[in-house]
């Protein structure tokens, strides 16, 4: 991958880490930054067709997920280009590192938030209920209403890419 791929990552993930939204600009910049370097590396027809497999196939598994209300329409567009990035052979160590990165950002995104906006002034029953409705339904309460915590994915995405193809 070259520096201007590496560097439309970083904006993504900085972008989505800051304001939660995946511009589908970046994601457009990125497919286009994919097709120059597979044009310049002279891909053939069969290498084309396993990058195209890859992405579509990373496309409708998350877009299933995105459907399950599990992730968000950015999230969905920007793994479909990964996708296309890494190609067929390497989608299962990619899914892996993703997994184990996700994992690892949003437990620590999870405390994060859950730390900074426990109010500490608040009864010990509060707090419990809080903490029950983070950990069983990723969501917190507030004076009655229920709202979603949004983990950004991106930066995890990411990090997971730099691993599969820095470590391999």
């Amino acid at each position: 991958m070259t520096i201007l791929t590496w560097s439309i990552l970083l904006a993504i993930a900085v972008l989505d880490a800051r304001e939660n939204k995946i511009p589908n600009r970046w994601v457009g910049y990125l497919l286009l930054a994919f097709l120059l370097e597979g044009n310049m590396q002279h891909l053939t027809a069969d290498q084309w067709w396993q990058h195209a497999q890859a992405g579509l196939t990373m496309f409708v598994v998350c877009l299933g997920l995105y459907l399950c209300g599990a992730m968000a329409a950015g999230d969905v567009k920007l793994l479909g280009v990964v996708g296309l990035l890494i190609g067929w052979a390497g989608l299962w160590p990619f899914t892996q590192a993703l997994l184990g990165f996700g994992s690892v950002f949003s437990v620590f995104y999870w405390l994060s938030n859950f730390a900074s906006k426990t109010q500490p002034t608040g009864s010990l029953r509060l707090l419990a209920q809080q903490t029950y409705m983070r950990i069983t339904y990723g969501q917190k309460m507030q004076a009655g209403a229920i709202t979603k915590t949004y983990v950004p994915f991106a930066p995890a995405i990411v990090c997971a890419l730099a691993w599969y193809y820095y470590s391999l």
